[in-house]
């Protein structure tokens, strides 16, 4: 992908230069059409007009492929950021798993495991002053903000 962003860049480049070249170059000679440069009609105003809208025309493009590289060149930076995170903790993984393990390095593996939350999980109280309740049903505690029982879905 940053092989496409800096072939993106060097278009943008070339198509800005065009349109700064028909922006700032213009000769007219009424005599002969072609020794004339950026010149398409008889009268100086019409090709200016033209000219200018070259500019705007090649200019836009020239922006269009560059902040195409810019998000492309991003893109890849990032991606490959990711798959170095992925890749150091799939080595990590495999370092730290080995042919045998004993039984306190099972139980210190299993405590780290039980002890991180989920991701969107809240974090497990312990504390029962915090607001939470027990379903009359069941027997359940439940947090302080469920409305029905997380097991048997009576409400509070």
């Amino acid at each position: 992908m940053k092989s496409i962003a800096i072939v993106f860049l060097i278009v943008g480049v070339i198509c800005f230069g065009i349109g700064l070249y028909k922006y700032s170059v213009y000769e007219s000679h009424e005599k002969s059409y072609y020794s004339s440069k950026n010149a398409y009609v008889g009268g100086d105003a019409y090709n200016y007009i033209i000219n200018a809208n070259y500019f705007t025309g090649w200019s836009v493009l020239g922006a269009c492929f560059f902040l195409s590289s810019v998000v492309l060149f991003a893109t890849a930076c990032i991606k490959e950021a990711l798959d170095n995170i992925h890749f150091s903790q799939q080595k990590q993984n495999k370092c730290s798993s080995s042919p045998v393990t004993t039984s306190s390095t099972m139980n210190h593996s299993i405590s780290r495991k039980i002890e991180k939350p989920e991701i969107n999980e809240k974090p497990a109280d312990n504390d029962p002053d915090v607001g939470d309740w027990i379903c009359s049903k069941c027997g359940q505690r439940n947090r302080s903000y469920a409305v029905r029982c997380v097991n048997c879905l009576e409400e509070r």
